[in-house]
């Protein structure tokens, strides 16, 4: 049980954006079932770029070029491994 001693008066807990850029907030438009492909993706990367191991910026990249239907049909990457692979496709 958490009692008011165990949190001192200054500390607010973490910066939000430890969660925005991990696990990724919906953008605008885009539906709540694309968001959790999104996330389940990332879970089963372990929330590491597919590329380089980065842990940092991370998207998903639709492997055939197209809207996924399956998770499967998509793939982790960081920033910079995902638009090194769009200017390939």
């Amino acid at each position: 049980m958490l009692i008011e001693e165990d949190v001192a008066e200054w500390e607010v807990g973490p910066d939000e954006r430890i969660y925005t850029d991990t696990i990724g907030i919906p953008r605008r438009g885009e539906t709540l079932e694309w968001a959790e492909k999104k996330l389940r993706r990332k879970m089963r990367d372990r929330f590491v770029c597919q590329r380089c191991g980065s842990r940092e910026h991370l998207d998903v990249h639709h492997t055939n070029g197209i809207p996924a239907i399956s998770i499967d049909d998509l793939i982790t990457l960081c920033r910079s491994c995902h638009l090194d692979e769009t200017r390939r496709q």
